[in-house]
Formats: C-alpha cells, sequence, structure tokens
C-alpha cells in the first residue's frame, strides 16, 4: 500500500518537537550574554549532537569507508605502477573486477574498472560497518578502546584481521589471481593493512561510539 503524504509532515513535526525539547534542555542563555554567543553555543551544540547520535555514527562509518576505500586503491595503484611493476592504473580497479569476471575483467575497459570500483568501496563500507558492529557489542572491544593507546592497538589489530579475511579467505574463494605467497606485494599489503585500513577505521569510528555509550 503506497504511504499517504500525510506522513511526512508528520515526521518532520516529531524530529522538530524533539528538537526544541533537547534546545529547552540546553542553558543557552544563562552563561552566554550576547547573542552572538548564545548562537555559537547552540551551533557546537547541534555539531555534537549531529556526530554522536545515531545518524553521526552512520556518519563516521560512510566517512570511514570512503577514506579507507581512497587509501586502499590510490596504495595499489602507486605500488604496482612505480615500485612492483609498471601497469596502467586501470589494470588496479580490474584485478578487482576479475573476483567476480576472471581474466576477462582486464578486457573490459573502463566498464570493469567502474565494477571493481564499486566493488572495492562495498566491501570497504563493509569492514567499517563490522568494525562498528564488533565495538559496540563485543565487550573485549569495546574495553580496549576506552583508551588512545587501546584504539590504535585496536586498529592495527582489526588491520590484520582485514588482510587476513581479504587474502587467507575472500580472495582464494573468488576468481582473483592471490599475491604469491611471501612475495614482496604479500608483505607490503600484510604492513599497509593495519596502517591504512585498520587504523583510520578505528579512529574514525571510535567517536561517535564512545559518544553513544557515555550518554
Amino acid at each position: 500500500m503506497t504511504p499517504t503524504p500525510a506522513r511526512r509532515p508528520e515526521r518532520r513535526g516529531q524530529f522538530l518537537t524533539r528538537y526544541i525539547f533537547w534546545l529547552s534542555t540546553e542553558d543557552v542563555s544563562s552563561q552566554d550574554p550576547t547573542p552572538s554567543l548564545r548562537i555559537t553555543r547552540i551551533m557546537s551544540a547541534t555539531t555534537r549532537s549531529l556526530v554522536t547520535g545515531e545518524r553521526g555514527i552512520m556518519l563516521r562509518v560512510l566517512v570511514a569507508g570512503a577514506l579507507v576505500g581512497v587509501l586502499d586503491m590510490l596504495y595499489p595503484i602507486y605500488l604496482y605502477t612505480r615500485v612492483i611493476a609498471h601497469v596502467p592504473a586501470i589494470r588496479i580497479p580490474q584485478s578487482v573486477a576479475s573476483g567476480l569476471l576472471g581474466q576477462a575483467a582486464f578486457e573490459g575497459g573502463l566498464s570493469t574498472a567502474a565494477l571493481g570500483l564499486l566493488l572495492h568501496f562495498t566491501i570497504a563500507y563493509g569492514w567499517a560497518i563490522l568494525y562498528l558492529l564488533l565495538s559496540q557489542k563485543w565487550g573485549p572491544l569495546r574495553r580496549l578502546i576506552t583508551t588512545g593507546s587501546g584504539r590504535v592497538k585496536a586498529g592495527l589489530i582489526y588491520g590484520l584481521v582485514v588482510w587476513f579475511g581479504m587474502n587467507i579467505i575472500v580472495v582464494p574463494l573468488s576468481r582473483a589471481n592471490p599475491a604469491p605467497l611471501f612475495s614482496l606485494s604479500f608483505f607490503l599489503q600484510l604492513i599497509w593493512h593495519p596502517i591504512g585500513i585498520g587504523l583510520p577505521i578505528a579512529l574514525i569510528v571510535h567517536e561517535g561510539v564512545s559518544s553513544r555509550f557515555r550518554s
């Protein structure tokens, strides 16, 4: 059954009611004598609410997934076009698409490269969401990330988990060619995953999670 248009204003009204109630609980006038200071404090409180609320947590997951997706694409592009080999940059996203298409991915031009990018960012968001769920539900991780050093440790360990999951489980089960065991590429990826994937996810996602449990 198609929803009636009348429901949308009701949701907006509920949101505005909750927001006005929230503002009424914020003492924005007792310590801020001037209008400009009151406005500044309201904006600061609003930003804090957006960052620490449910929507704020998901926003952090989106940022973490996007950042990791970009970094984890630029790194192998540089690695395989400048350091290990001198292949065209388009072959990097095509190699991701080869997990579904096999060697045919390298003959598909921009279309298979676009498919590779889609798969790549989907995987990046998947790992970010998994970390969020673990940090909310798994007691040992929640206790570990209560300190700054613990968050760094969690990120580095999670990067190793991502590396293990991709290279030991996901890639061998796909149609892609895994990096040869104990090759230069193998070790460079092993070093990269904790720093370039696990650490950004842990540090970006953390604040929203910790603020939620403090509230």
